[in-house]
């Protein structure tokens, strides 16, 4: 499977505290697993939102939001509950 990050996930990346970012590393190591091998990921509540796009959590606080397509995985943004609403509006 092929893994991207558009520009913006890695700038809101980028403005996470470390220990944030660590989380979001797991995270996305998680989905990641459980894509190859098809084990349900415990407590990151991933959800489709609607279409190809998904949402998993990163704590209380933070979202990922990502394309999931046939081969390939594209990290689309990462924000707070209201800024991934804000997000959505704009798609």
């Amino acid at each position: 499977m092929k893994v991207d990050y558009l520009a913006r996930f890695d700038r809101e990346f980028q403005k996470l505290h470390v220990p944030t970012q660590e989380s979001v590393k797991k995270a996305i190591v998680s989905l990641l697993h459980h894509l190859q091998v098809g084990t349900r990921p415990q407590g990151l509540g991933l959800r489709r939102l609607r279409g190809i796009i998904w949402e998993i959590r990163v704590g209380l606080t933070y979202r990922i939001l990502f394309e999931l397509k046939k081969d390939t995985i594209t990290f689309a943004f990462i924000g707070t509950h209201d800024e991934v609403k804000r997000f959505l509006r704009t798609l």
